[in-house]
């Protein structure tokens, strides 16, 4: 798992405070940058709340909540202080700015900040961005949004068929957790902290070896000895193999964006 260390998190404060420095900020993921997995926000949330710190949260589950209606609720609607939105990669149109927003609780502190300076290049750096929306509308957004998550629950599915591949981005849940759709959580009112551990749009999987047939014959022509079959060689053949998998889905999808990253 790529999650935050909340123990650890937790006595690192401590530390600091006990040696007479403040914690100002938590960056927290709904959706790390590689694998996709979810911090536990909601706990980050009761520490930021007991010790005085800013929570800012980003990452790409962010954009389910475009899917739901407000929660009655303001508190579970809450995921942070702050949070920086990347409409690039969710609506797939390139060179539009980050969003980042934020709570607004003392207006004189945030305009002594020079967060308020209206700033004419700035303003001009937003219209790619004004565009877009106008000719998308909301209902574009979230037919955009739900169309990618859609799509990773069908990947998801079928990848779950493969002895052979290892999904990493969606982690083990519950059972009951995972009979909800994306169709059937869009008519209820849920947690948004629930809706980031549910949904993913992000899909990160890899080549293994096959659980139910372990030791399979290595081919003649493989690199791999099958007298030295120690476990830094097995794991240098199957990244050969997963390198060539992203290179083959590439070559087969070139509209789809497949990156190949390093994963521990």
């Amino acid at each position: 798992s790529s999650k935050m260390d909340v123990a650890l998190l937790e006595k690192l404060i401590q530390d600091d405070i006990s040696a007479a420095k403040t914690p100002v900020l938590i960056v927290a993921y709904a959706g790390t940058p590689v694998v996709g997995h979810v911090d536990n926000l909601q706990r980050l949330q009761e520490i930021s709340r007991t010790n005085g710190i800013w929570l800012h949260v980003e990452g790409n589950n962010l954009a389910t909540l475009v899917m739901f209606s407000v929660p009655t609720s303001i508190e579970t609607a809450t995921s942070g202080d702050s949070i920086t939105l990347d409409l690039t990669s969710w609506l797939g149109v390139p060179s539009l700015p980050y969003i980042t927003l934020f709570k607004d609780s003392d207006r004189s502190l945030t305009e002594a900040a020079g967060l308020t300076t209206v700033d004419a290049k700035l303003q001009l750096k937003c219209l790619p961005l004004w565009m877009c929306l106008q000719s998308l509308g909301h209902e574009g957004m979230i037919a955009r949004v739900k169309f990618s998550c859609e799509l990773a629950k069908t990947l998801f599915d079928h990848l779950d068929k493969i002895v052979t591949i290892k999904q990493i981005s969606r982690e083990k849940k519950r059972q009951d957790k995972d009979v909800k759709s994306v169709r059937d959580l869009i008519s209820k009112a849920v947690s948004a902290l629930l809706v980031f551990e549910i949904v993913t749009p992000t899909v990160v999987f890899k080549y293994v070896e096959d659980a139910t047939n372990p030791g399979a014959i290595i081919a003649p022509y493989s690199s791999v000895k099958t007298e030295d079959q120690h476990e830094d060689k097995e794991s240098a053949y199957f990244d050969a193999l997963n390198s060539w998998l992203a290179e083959a889905l590439q070559a087969s999808n070139p509209r789809v964006p497949i990156s190949l990253v390093n994963v521990d």
